[in-house]
């Protein structure tokens, strides 16, 4: 009974439809996985784009505050830092260019990146995990210019202390569930199975031109909404605060750019699917003029060629009707 109805124009439209559904299902799960695969969960891409907004005045000054609050509490120490303020001495006032003065360095961007590793981490991979900023090899540097500005660093400040500036956590998402489902060969697999999928749909189509136009609107629609997505994204940025918020907002202004322009593939694809159809559309209504001129027997402008009439059923009307016998041959 199946194989009966499909062989009908009506039961092969509905399976046309079932296989198409699918396969575009199937493609758009891949390309999810393979866009946040080599976007996001790679984490190369977090990394560059982290580092290059570490010349953001916003990330800077907060990387500056947080290296101040660091030297204060881990080189200087809490009871050092109150017994200087006995003398009027403000510890933290004093280490604040000391602060930026490390941040301007090489160490500090290299191990910034080692951060921003496992913040990347800390956000797709594993929740748990306390990124932090490893400058243990600027604690000299930092004694000197801590005793350029007051000669009692050099006596509270060890030359072997460790240094970490630790990165603000609080307002970060949780997207570890990402890394768990979505994965380039699972992605690769899916786009594999639905476009098969998307084939048969084309084979089994009594309408093929339908079928193009479903997927060029299927490709325009992914893609307009991955881009109004990155917009979306983009007007949240600015609108996040909290510590985290320049480091978020800098990264994320990097990456976005990256997430867009996939969508202009999808776009491209869609309005090349979009003329396929009307090329297809118009070659079936060519057929059809066709097919009519060959069962009306006319040539193409319409004239009659040919009149055959059985002269038992003829109507009476046609039999006498005047300059039927110029078309008899």
């Amino acid at each position: 009974m199946i194989v009966a109805h499909t062989d009908t124009p009506v039961g092969r439209r509905g399976l046309s439809t079932l296989f198409l559904t699918a396969g575009l299902c199937a493609v758009t799960v891949g390309y999810l996985a393979l866009l946040v695969g080599s976007l996001v969960i790679d984490s190369s891409t977090t990394v560059d784009a982290a580092t290059a907004a570490l010349h953001d005045r916003d990330v800077r000054a907060l990387l500056a505050e947080r290296t101040a609050d660091a030297v204060a509490a881990q080189l200087v120490g809490e009871h050092a830092t109150k017994d200087l303020a006995a003398f009027g001495i403000d510890v933290r006032r004093d280490l604040a260019p000391v602060a930026g003065s490390l941040v301007s360095t090489a160490e500090f961007a290299n191990a910034y990146a080692e951060a921003v590793q496992k913040l990347h981490d800390r956000i797709f991979v594993d929740p748990t995990i306390a990124p932090a900023i490893d400058v243990s090899a600027l604690v000299a540097r930092a004694r000197n210019d801590a005793t350029a500005i007051n000669p009692a660093y050099g006596q509270l400040i060890p030359p072997d202390a460790t240094l970490v500036v630790m990165l603000p956590t609080a307002a970060l998402p949780d997207f570890s569930v990402l890394d768990r489902w979505l994965s380039a060969t699972r992605g690769a697999l899916a786009i594999a199975a639905g476009a098969g999928a998307i084939v048969v749909a084309f084979a089994v189509s009594p309408e093929r031109w339908r079928t193009a136009r479903r997927v060029a609107a299927w490709l325009l629609g992914l893609g307009g909404i991955q881009l109004a997505l990155c917009l979306s994204a983009q007007a949240a940025l600015t609108r996040l605060s909290g510590d985290s918020a320049p480091i978020v907002r800098a990264g994320g202004a990097a990456v976005l750019p990256q997430v867009a322009s996939p969508a202009l593939a999808p776009l491209f694809l869609g309005i090349g699917a979009l003329a396929t159809s009307l090329l297809m559309h118009r070659a079936v209504g060519r057929r059809l003029v066709a097919d009519g001129r060959d069962a009306f027997l006319t040539d193409e402008h319409g004239r009659p060629t040919e009149w055959r009439f059985d002269a038992a059923f003829e109507p009476e009307m046609l039999r006498t009707a005047p300059g039927t016998a110029t078309y008899q041959r």
